[in-house]
């Protein structure tokens, strides 16, 4: 198992047991090589666990961890999509548009269930 793997683990025990801080620490160090690393960062902004939410630093991490055809930061960053849109009071039709573009590349990368939120 190679190494950004292993650490990939140990961050998501951190997240487990709701050990944020460790949890991102460890993935800072390893995103400039890990997809999944990247997607992890993106959930913890996202959500706002053990950081203070940050939308576009979420998206930010999903693009880079797209790129590495990381099929779970796609889905993710079709539902960043959505709390966007939810949350904006204009609710911008753009969004549903990038939400159902990221999930068709969720699916392309082998997150079948994507398909079913088309």
């Amino acid at each position: 198992m190679d190494n950004y793997l292993i650490q990939c683990e140990k961050a998501i025990e951190h997240i487990e047991r709701e050990q944020y801080a460790d949890s991102i620490e460890i993935l800072i160090l390893i995103a400039d090589d890990s997809s999944l690393a990247q997607g992890l960062l993106g959930f913890h902004y996202m959500t706002g666990l053990g950081v203070e939410r940050d939308l576009e630093k979420a998206k930010s991490y999903y693009l880079q961890a797209i790129e590495g055809k990381n099929a779970v930061a796609a889905n993710n960053l079709a539902t960043l999509y959505m709390i966007q849109y939810d949350e904006n009071g204009q609710k911008d039709e753009s969004l549903l548009i990038k939400r159902e573009e990221a999930l068709l590349l969720a699916k392309e990368f082998g997150f079948n269930q994507a398909g079913d939120l088309l």
